[in-house]
């Protein structure tokens, strides 16, 4: 079969978990799972949440349709007969083509895994659509390996790009600042781009509990940089923020290209405050 040149190493545990909790969740006190399209489709909608937000992505497929490994979820789900569903899975992120497949039933009960290597028929008997199929997968699969070098590279100048030697210095934040706001506590600057430190209050009054400070999400406020020269920043990702402690958030963000050689002053919005520092000889 076309696919046994690959291997599976991704184990199914987290999604088969994910998918009979929900559907389980979602089949409530009924005795039954639902044996019809939209039936089904309606069950995986409301199928709840997991305890960390795990949600239920799956796709209804017909019992008797010829197996496929594009347009899906990694999860396809399809009546079984007798009140009971058939959860066919494929591993995310692997470069194989082989399914798990499981019969669930409404009481909980799961059977045994059945695997199905590729389509399931010898590669004499694929059907139009598989081979199709297999097309496209290979030329997704030439596509991406066409990308890796410049991903190769581009991961390479990132990791790179903020170390100790394209150091060029620090400059502090006023000590004027609002303290009702965001605060800059500093800026690192390097010959391939800046590193942009600032604090962000907190209290017990915002919904953050200094003893569980993690238990929530703080936003990513827009920050602007303007070195009077025109240079256009981009950010490099989305930052990091530092929930430990009970004292300020203290937030990162990274930024390309470095602020221009000849430039004078560089000056900061971070959301509504508005900071300007002197870059001297830095």
């Amino acid at each position: 079969m076309a696919a046994k040149k690959y291997k599976a190493r991704i184990r199914f545990g987290d999604s088969l978990l994910i998918a009979t909790a929900g559907l389980l969740g979602a089949l409530r006190d009924a005795d039954a799972f639902p044996q019809d399209r939209s039936g089904i489709e309606a069950l995986v909608a409301s199928a709840p949440k997991g305890p960390d937000g795990e949600e239920l992505w799956a796709t209804y497929e017909e019992p008797d349709a010829p197996i496929t490994y594009l347009g899906g979820t990694g999860t396809w789900v399809a009546p079984a007969g007798d009140g009971r569903l058939r959860l066919r899975m494929q591993p995310l992120g692997a470069d194989v083509l082989t399914s798990q497949i499981w019969i669930l039933g409404p009481d909980g009960s799961l059977s045994d895994p059945e695997t199905i290597e590729g389509y399931g028929v010898p590669d004499d008997e694929l059907p139009e659509s598989a081979r199709a199929e297999l097309e496209e997968i290979e030329r997704r699969r030439q596509r991406a390996l066409a990308r890796m070098p410049e991903m190769e590279r581009r991961d390479e100048e990132w990791r790179h790009r903020f170390r100790v030697e394209h150091l060029l210095g620090v400059v502090a934040g006023p000590a004027d600042e609002d303290q009702s706001g965001p605060i800059l506590s500093h800026v690192v600057l390097y010959d391939t781009g800046l590193i942009v430190d600032y604090l962000l209050p907190r209290s017990v009054e915002d919904g953050v509990d200094p003893e569980e400070p993690w238990e929530f999400d703080v936003p990513v406020l827009p920050i602007k940089l303007d070195d009077g020269l025109g240079t256009e920043f981009t950010d490099c990702w989305g930052g990091s923020i530092d929930r430990n402690g009970s004292g300020p958030l203290r937030c990162r963000r990274e930024f390309t290209p470095a602020v221009a050689h000849a430039a004078t002053r560089l000056l900061i919005e971070i959301d509504s405050a508005s900071v300007e520092i002197a870059l001297g000889s830095v």
